[in-house]
């Protein structure tokens, strides 16, 4: 009986840790809503571009793309938001030929409330060295913030 009572406790503690979901707007807003050259690294990389911490415990997948003009790596994510708005993905890649770095965020539109709040988003952006563009697939709004390596510092 004290086994399953303490069993119960471990399982409940485990799921009671991981429901808390990571919101990426304070963290992101500047670069998404703003200016995508504000910083010149990926956000939530290392200075060995090594994934940090507080993305990696909500990480589910990872996939890595290596092609000649460009790598890609996406990490698909559970219990992270943008705005209240459940995020998929997050992908993070680099173009060769033109020097230019990307983020992308994969909103997940598929409620009718998380693209109603999508529609208040101001994805504006005033800089000559990056910009922003959305696209929409099925119910998703995929965001790629993209700026030139060159970026003076």
């Amino acid at each position: 009986m004290k086994t399953k009572i303490l069993c119960i406790m471990m399982l409940f503690t485990c799921f009671a840790t991981h429901a808390k979901s990571l919101e990426l707007r304070p963290l992101l807003k500047d670069r998404f809503e703003q200016n995508c050259a504000i910083r010149q690294q990926y956000d939530f990389h290392n200075e060995d571009t090594e994934l940090i911490a507080s993305l990696e415990h909500y990480t589910v997948d990872v996939k890595y793309v290596d092609k000649q003009v460009y790598d890609s790596t996406t990490y698909k994510l559970k219990n992270v938001t943008y705005a209240g708005i459940p995020i998929r993905k997050i992908e993070f890649s680099f173009g060769r030929p033109a020097q230019q770095y990307n983020e992308y965020l994969y909103f997940d539109l598929s409620a009718t409330a998380a693209k109603q709040r999508f529609k208040t988003l101001k994805f504006n952006q005033n800089h000559e060295k990056g910009d922003v563009s959305v696209e929409y697939k099925n119910n998703t709004a995929i965001v790629q913030c993209y700026w030139l390596a060159d970026f003076p510092k």
